[in-house]
C-alpha cells in the first residue's frame, strides 16, 4: 500500500512555503508520491487575480523537477466550475484504490474544514495533514484534532519553521519590481520572468 499525498491550491504562484510544507510532512510520513494539484477555481479564495491554469500547471511542473517524489495533476483544471476537494478525492480514489490518501492543508483550512463541501464524507476518505506556522497555532490545531478524533477522522499535526512567504506578497513584489529571490524555486522564477507574469 502506497502513501499518496494530495496537495491542492491556487499555486498563484507556487513558492518555497508550499514546498516546505509538503517536505515537512514527507519527512514525518515518508510518502511514495506528493501530488501537486492546481485548482481551477478555489471555493475558498478570490480568483479574480488568478493566472491561467496553463501557467500555474507549468510552474508546478517546474517546481516538481527538484523533488523526486513530487508529481503534478491537472485533474481540477480539466473540470469545469469550482474545485471541490471532495470531487477530486473521489476521482483519485478510483486511480489509487488500494493506497492511503493524505491531504495537505494550511492551518486556516484545517480549522474550517467542517464547512467544506461534503466535509463529513471527505474527512473519512483521507488523513488530513495540517501544520502550525505561527506561535499559538499549534494549540489550536491540537484542539481541533481532538474534536475530529471523536468523529473518527484521522489527522497529523506538525510544527514547522515559519517561512514568511505568501503568493499575495510575491505578486505584489513582482508588480512593484522588488526582489523575490529565495521565495520561489529558481525554475519558477525563470518562468515568471520569461513570460513577464504578474507585471503591473
Amino acid at each position: 500500500m502506497k502513501k499518496i499525498a494530495l496537495f491542492g491550491g491556487a499555486f498563484n504562484p507556487i513558492h518555497q512555503g508550499h514546498i516546505n510544507l509538503a517536505l515537512c510532512f514527507d519527512v514525518r510520513i515518508k510518502f511514495n508520491e506528493i501530488l501537486l494539484i492546481p485548482s481551477h477555481i478555489s471555493p475558498h479564495k478570490d480568483s479574480s487575480m488568478l493566472l491561467s491554469g496553463e501557467d500555474r500547471l507549468a510552474m508546478c511542473r517546474l517546481a516538481a523537477k527538484d523533488h523526486a517524489r513530487f508529481s503534478v495533476s491537472d485533474i481540477e483544471l480539466r473540470r469545469e466550475g469550482k474545485s471541490f476537494t471532495f470531487d477530486t478525492v473521489c476521482e483519485l480514489r478510483q486511480l489509487y484504490p488500494d493506497d492511503k490518501l493524505y491531504l495537505i492543508v494550511g492551518s486556516d483550512m484545517f480549522l474550517s474544514i467542517d464547512s467544506w463541501y461534503r466535509a463529513q464524507e471527505l474527512m473519512h476518505m483521507i488523513t488530513i495533514c495540517a501544520a502550525a506556522r505561527e506561535k499559538g497555532e499549534y494549540d489550536q490545531l491540537i484542539e481541533k484534532q481532538l474534536v475530529l478524533d471523536t468523529q473518527g477522522v484521522k489527522s497529523v499535526i506538525c510544527e514547522i519553521d515559519e517561512l514568511p512567504v505568501s503568493s499575495t506578497d510575491i505578486r505584489r513584489r513582482l508588480r512593484e519590481g522588488l526582489s523575490v529571490e529565495g521565495m520561489l524555486p529558481s525554475r519558477v522564477l525563470d518562468y515568471i520572468k520569461a513570460h513577464r507574469l504578474y507585471e503591473s
